[in-house]
């Protein structure tokens, strides 16, 4: 896994469910899995594509 990773043949998503703290969200650095439209509306205020 970590060698599709690496080579970008994988994604990372973060779950949002996981810890939906702003700040944390914010570093993640990584794609978004969301379960809810308030979740979705948290991701996009903090500046996640759609």
């Amino acid at each position: 896994m970590w060698k599709e990773i690496a080579s970008g043949q994988a994604k990372l998503f973060f779950a949002c469910k996981a810890n939906p703290l702003s700040s944390i969200l914010k570093r993640a650095g990584v794609g978004f899995d969301v379960a809810s439209s308030g979740e979705l509306s948290q991701v996009l205020s903090i500046g996640g594509a759609r």
